[in-house]
């Protein structure tokens, strides 16, 4: 006996099943397990008018149809929960352009990208900008330099500093003639209170990675101290951990 598959709605008959075959040609993915329904339902009716069987072609054939109708349904979930994680990778996708940016503090504004070597306040110095700062700023601390590396800001006036260290070693911010010597270990956030020269120029610097450029300067205007064609060393400080 051919075996069968369940169906749903009213009695098909023949004709019926070519109806819904021909109905489902709409749907490329679809057709041809229709078609094959349709064809063991056929083949079920006359089987069953040959061998006197008790259970009658139109038993076969809801039997037939109601599993085509199960294939088509699940076909119908398949498609829909494609267009749903196309639109969710749409969203993600957009949401990564529109977020990309970088890290500071809307209280500051930079004013210049930087890049390169140069000298800071007469220290030799990684180079990745300057910003103009108010009363608190974030300041990056990586592998081995300030981001910003000049801080401009209000003539005496106070600023509290979010240092961030993303780099992958200990790294440290010192201002001597403020009393600030402050130790992060990678990955550790902490917070200084600087104050910003009446003029001038006050540096501050790593003390493990002074001697490879981290360093950088509070001014209250001008350049910053910040001259070109400063080099860099390439050996650590002689003082601190020396990485």
């Amino acid at each position: 006996m051919v075996q069968t598959k369940p169906v749903l709605g009213g009695e098909p008959t023949r004709d019926g099943g070519l109806t819904a075959a021909t109905a489902a040609a709409d749907e490329p993915d679809v057709a041809k397990p229709v078609a094959e329904h349709v064809e063991i339902v056929a083949e079920a009716g006359e089987s069953s008018e040959e061998t006197g069987s008790e259970e009658t072609g139109s038993g076969l054939a809801f039997r037939h149809l109601g599993l085509l109708e199960i294939h088509l349904g699940a076909r119908r979930v398949v498609l829909v929960v494609r267009q749903a994680l196309l639109a969710m990778a749409v969203v993600l996708l957009a949401t990564g352009c529109g977020g990309y940016g970088g890290k500071s503090k809307s209280n500051g504004t930079e004013s210049s990208g930087g890049g390169g070597k140069t000298t800071v306040a007469g220290v030799p110095a990684n180079n990745h900008g300057t910003k103009s700062v108010s009363s608190e700023a974030e300041v990056e601390l990586d592998d081995y330099y300030f981001k910003p590396t000049v801080l401009k800001g209000k003539p005496g006036s106070s600023v509290t500093l979010e240092l961030k260290n993303e780099g992958s070693v200990e790294h440290n911010f010192t201002i001597d003639s403020q009393g600030i010597d402050k130790d992060l270990e990678a990955g550790e956030d902490a917070k200084v209170s600087v104050t910003i020269p009446k003029s001038g120029v006050i540096s501050f610097y790593c003390k493990y990675h002074k001697g490879r450029g981290m360093a950088g300067a509070l001014t209250g205007g001008g350049s910053g101290g910040m001259t070109g064609g400063g080099e860099t060393g390439t050996g650590s400080t002689s003082t601190g951990k020396g990485y």
